[in-house]
Protein backbone atom coordinates (compact mmCIF):
# COMPACT_ATOMS: atom_id res chain seq x y z
CA UNK A 1 0.00 0.00 0.00
CA UNK A 2 2.85 2.39 0.82
CA UNK A 3 4.39 1.72 -2.59
CA UNK A 4 1.23 2.93 -4.34
CA UNK A 5 1.06 6.01 -2.11
CA UNK A 6 4.62 7.00 -3.03
CA UNK A 7 3.92 6.51 -6.73
CA UNK A 8 0.74 8.60 -6.42
CA UNK A 9 2.62 11.43 -4.67
CA UNK A 10 5.39 11.42 -7.29
CA UNK A 11 2.84 11.42 -10.12
CA UNK A 12 0.88 14.28 -8.51
CA UNK A 13 4.03 16.37 -8.06
CA UNK A 14 5.09 15.72 -11.67
CA UNK A 15 1.68 16.71 -13.04
CA UNK A 16 1.61 19.85 -10.86
CA UNK A 17 5.08 20.84 -12.13
CA UNK A 18 4.07 20.35 -15.76
CA UNK A 19 0.93 22.47 -15.29
CA UNK A 20 2.91 25.18 -13.47
CA UNK A 21 5.55 25.47 -16.21
CA UNK A 22 2.91 25.38 -18.97
CA UNK A 23 1.07 28.28 -17.36
CA UNK A 24 4.31 30.21 -16.86
CA UNK A 25 5.26 30.00 -20.54
CA UNK A 26 1.74 30.83 -21.74
CA UNK A 27 1.69 34.34 -20.27
CA UNK A 28 3.07 37.51 -21.80
CA UNK A 29 6.78 38.28 -21.67
CA UNK A 30 8.21 40.86 -19.30
CA UNK A 31 9.34 43.14 -22.14
CA UNK A 32 6.44 42.70 -24.60
CA UNK A 33 5.44 46.37 -24.43
CA UNK A 34 9.04 47.52 -24.90
CA UNK A 35 9.61 45.22 -27.89
CA UNK A 36 6.36 46.38 -29.51
CA UNK A 37 7.31 50.02 -28.88
CA UNK A 38 10.66 49.47 -30.61
CA UNK A 39 8.86 47.95 -33.58
CA UNK A 40 6.33 50.82 -33.74
CA UNK A 41 9.17 53.38 -33.72
CA UNK A 42 10.82 51.70 -36.70
CA UNK A 43 13.81 50.31 -34.81
CA UNK A 44 15.38 47.25 -36.45
CA UNK A 45 17.59 44.75 -34.63
CA UNK A 46 20.14 43.60 -37.20
CA UNK A 47 21.93 40.45 -36.10
CA UNK A 48 23.60 37.19 -37.03
CA UNK A 49 22.72 33.76 -35.68
CA UNK A 50 26.39 33.00 -35.00
CA UNK A 51 27.11 36.25 -33.09
CA UNK A 52 27.29 35.76 -29.30
CA UNK A 53 26.49 39.44 -28.69
CA UNK A 54 23.30 39.21 -30.74
CA UNK A 55 22.30 36.01 -28.93
CA UNK A 56 22.88 37.69 -25.56
CA UNK A 57 20.71 40.65 -26.54
CA UNK A 58 17.89 38.33 -27.60
CA UNK A 59 18.18 36.38 -24.34
CA UNK A 60 17.76 39.60 -22.36
CA UNK A 61 14.26 39.91 -23.83
CA UNK A 62 13.30 36.41 -22.70
CA UNK A 63 9.87 35.39 -23.99
CA UNK A 64 9.48 38.85 -25.53
CA UNK A 65 12.21 38.22 -28.12
CA UNK A 66 9.58 36.83 -30.50
CA UNK A 67 8.22 40.39 -30.78
CA UNK A 68 11.55 42.02 -31.60
CA UNK A 69 11.90 43.55 -35.05
CA UNK A 70 14.84 41.21 -35.80
CA UNK A 71 16.52 41.02 -39.20
CA UNK A 72 18.96 38.16 -39.80
CA UNK A 73 22.03 39.42 -41.67
CA UNK A 74 23.86 36.13 -42.11
CA UNK A 75 23.34 33.39 -44.64
CA UNK A 76 23.28 29.94 -43.05
CA UNK A 77 24.57 28.23 -46.21
CA UNK A 78 27.84 30.15 -45.89
CA UNK A 79 28.61 28.26 -42.70
CA UNK A 80 27.53 24.81 -43.86
CA UNK A 81 30.26 22.19 -43.76
CA UNK A 82 30.49 20.09 -46.92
Amino acid sequence: MKKYSAIFVIAAITIAAIIFFALQSAGPGEYDDFALCLKEKGVVFYGAFWCPHCQNQKKLFGKSQKLLPYLECSIAETFAIS
